[in-house]
């Protein structure tokens, strides 16, 4: 079954929620604040709780930890950092990874000299896909559905403006 595209999420009710919420702490160059990056990240096999921050809580069962999938590939994440001059900037992420426990993972981004270990930078789409050479298959699988869906409603606009 296909992921959503994007979900209206009330944020009252997010804060309300009492799902398993897990951490983490990244760390990126401060330059990477000042133009705003697309990020790829690899989560470890064991978060800490967001409610007991690792201490033991009812809500993690008093092991102070979430597990997150088992699969490297599973526990990658595509990430937007947006513009801050801050040099730091936490992400609450929904529902972050299938198959697993976590309903709500926060992403405290903080900068740094270096990366952290399995955090890098993905180039952006304009710098690495020529418009002659940009094909379909090039894309994620989400943005190939959001590029078909965007298309069927331009057809449909111009056909509805044309008849």
């Amino acid at each position: 079954m296909p992921k959503p595209l994007a979900r209206v999420t009330d944020p009252d009710a997010l804060q309300a929620a009492q799902g398993p919420r897990a951490q983490l702490s990244i760390q990126v160059p401060q330059r990477w604040f000042a133009t705003g990056v697309e990020l790829e990240l690899v989560a470890p096999k064991r978060l800490a709780c967001q409610r007991c921050e690792g201490g033991g809580c009812d809500s993690c069962h008093r092991t102070g930890v979430w597990r997150t999938p088992p699969e490297e590939m599973c526990r990658t994440l595509r990430l937007h950092l947006p513009v801050c001059q801050r040099g730091g900037v936490t992400l609450r992420l929904v529902a972050p990874f299938e198959d697993s426990e976590i309903d709500q993972l926060f992403v405290n981004i903080r900068s740094g000299d270096n990366p952290s270990k399995g955090v890098r930078r993905l180039p952006s789409l304009s710098a690495t896909v020529s418009p002659s050479s940009a094909t379909v298959r090039s894309l994620p699988p989400g943005r190939v559905l959001w590029l078909l869906a965007a298309a069927a409603m331009a057809a449909a606009a111009a056909l509805a403006a044309w008849l």
